[in-house]
């Protein structure tokens, strides 16, 4: 589903935070949520996306021209964000090119899926992996966790897998972010402009990084160009 955060996830029960479960134990149960979501992603490659119209796509994602390659990685990714990891590590490597066209027109895909679109909660930011409020109730006065023992009480593989795709999908939007800081502060005053209107589309709409997006934006206060400090300023 789009909006993969919104899925019910079964009920955790809620106990008194009263101690707090070593490292080593969020660390062990992240690494095997880490290998539970790459197992769904392979499995949802290899029988949930085997349709005709899927295989087209996939052609499209490597032998396209790089608009029907944005779009295309672009609808996968908006079919199932949890299921599409590879498609939005493909247009996240295409926001990285050298050439000013090729990344622009990357990041502006990415800015659209991550501000209009629902891969993003509305009414929260994204949690870290061990920042999860489930995570901590249910490793009340659990000492030790290791792969191959049964899962902390309430825990499920769903749980792990929706929670290590929230914590990939956060480290990723923060590469976003910093991308945008590149061109940002490129030479050539288009590619600032334009990282400048993707940075505000991004703050205006998602509560996601938020602190970094408003100082980016008020960082080009001061551009050594006046129609994009007055841009700015027109956008804050």
């Amino acid at each position: 589903r789009p909006d993969w955060h919104n899925a019910e996830l079964p009920p955790i029960p809620t106990t008194d935070l009263a101690y707090t479960p070593p490292k080593h134990v969020f660390e062990a149960l992240k690494s095997h949520a880490i290998s539970l979501l790459e197992a769904e992603n392979t499995l949802a490659s290899s029988k949930v996306f085997q349709s005709s119209s899927h295989k087209f796509m996939s052609t499209i994602m490597t032998s396209g021209t790089l608009e029907d390659q944005v779009s295309a990685l672009t609808l996968a990714i908006q079919e199932s964000p949890l299921h599409n990891m590879k498609a939005f590590g493909n247009l996240l490597g295409l926001s990285k090119k050298k050439s000013r066209n090729h990344a622009l027109m990357a990041l502006a895909a990415l800015k659209d899926l991550l501000s209009q679109g629902v891969v993003l909660p509305s009414d929260r930011k994204l949690r870290w992996f061990a920042s999860q409020p489930e995570l901590s109730h249910a490793l009340q006065g659990q000492r030790s966790w290791n792969q191959g023992q049964p899962l902390p009480e309430g825990i499920q593989d769903i749980h792990l897998i929706a929670w290590a795709f929230e914590d990939w999908l956060k480290s990723s939007y923060f590469e976003i972010i910093q991308i945008l800081e590149g061109w940002s502060n490129d030479e050539i005053e288009f590619s600032r402009a334009r990282a400048l209107t993707y940075v505000w589309g991004l703050l205006k709409e998602k509560p996601e990084q938020e602190e970094n997006l408003l100082r980016l934006l008020v960082n080009k206060l001061g551009d050594t160009v006046k129609k994009v400090a007055s841009r700015a300023s027109y956008l804050l």
